[in-house]
């Protein structure tokens, strides 16, 4: 699953557990469990098919 112009539309809405990967949901689970807010996972997060979304993106996932 990645976000691209296209679906990020939807992606801004929710991204329903079911449609992630096992591991995704399992590391959406363990970031809950441990109280955290929010999980970066840049295929999500960044714009897939957007370079100026991943030049700012990308310095974040240093």
């Amino acid at each position: 699953m990645t976000t691209t112009i296209t679906t990020l539309p939807s992606r801004q809405e929710s991204i329903p557990m079911e449609s992630l990967s096992k591991t995704f949901r399992d590391a959406a689970t363990i970031t809950h469990k441990m109280g955290v807010r929010y999980l970066w996972t840049d295929s999500l997060c960044i714009i897939q098919d957007s370079t100026s979304d991943w030049e700012l993106g990308a310095p974040k996932m240093v």
